[in-house]
């Protein structure tokens, strides 16, 4: 029996595009930026430093003692003065919000819909020996929202997923890794994780005992030594997993 689970942000969706386009709206209303001057802003450089400074403040937001608004207007000011863009003090505030307003839009992709609703006919066709679950990294509030918005219930239920913010462990902490594996009824050596962040998913997943599938969106020279398997877009992500679980049902 395999199972299957698989990280939110950035791996079913993507994430780091709504930031994108959120910081890149900021500055085009930012006085004396000029946006078609595009060497001035990098998006990959933005999400590298908006991440990092996500670790920073993660168990704030976790643990209630700042809000995810609250983290998002810090974290916006930090990475534009550490990228050298010039900062004013509503850019936090509007970056927030436009950010919450596309986050509230977000579909799977027709790629990403097809691959679960072949997986999710695959799990109920074979009795029991494809199993799909969800590890995800966030606030309660947050990452079942995104769960609803998303349609996950309709391939994934809701008693295989695991959420931070649930249980009191984040990824990379083995602790999750723990609960998730009593949620979806399967040991580590059957487990599979699809995940984007090499530290918390990957490595994490890795350490736990758990096999794991990179979903490395950035197609950059970023090596992860603990990825049984690398990808670098969602067409090749679905042709992984589907050759991954071929090999325990041929008739997938």
């Amino acid at each position: 029996m395999t199972g299957i689970c698989f990280d939110i942000d950035d791996t079913l969706y993507s994430r780091g595009a709504l930031l994108i386009q959120a910081a890149e709206e900021t500055l085009r209303r930012t006085d004396g930026f000029i946006m078609s001057e595009r060497t001035s802003f990098s998006g990959e450089v933005f999400l590298k430093i908006f991440y990092e400074k996500s670790d920073e403040n993660f168990a704030l937001v976790e643990s209630g003692a700042i809000t995810a608004r609250e983290s998002n207007i810090w974290r916006l000011q930090q990475t534009f003065l550490t990228m050298g863009l010039p900062t004013e003090s509503w850019q936090g505030a509007y970056f927030t919000d436009r950010y919450t307003q596309l986050q509230n839009q977000i579909a799977l992709s027709p790629i990403m819909r097809k691959l679960l609703e072949d997986l999710a006919r695959c799990a109920g066709k074979t009795a029991g020996q494809l199993r799909l679950g969800i590890v995800t990294n966030g606030a309660s509030g947050h990452q079942w929202k995104k769960y609803r918005q998303l349609g996950l219930e309709h391939y994934i239920p809701q008693a295989h997923v695991t959420v931070s913010g649930d249980v009191g462990i984040s990824k990379p902490d083995p602790g999750i890794f723990r609960a998730a594996e009593d949620a979806i009824g399967l040991p580590p050596q059957n487990l599979w994780l699809v995940g984007d962040s090499p530290k918390h998913d990957i490595e994490g997943a890795h350490a736990a005992g758990w096999h794991t599938a990179w979903m490395n969106r950035n197609a950059g020279s970023l090596q992860c030594a603990d990825a049984d398997i690398t990808v670098h877009s969602e067409a090749e992500l679905a042709a992984a997993l589907r050759r991954l679980v071929q090999t325990a049902e041929p008739s997938f």
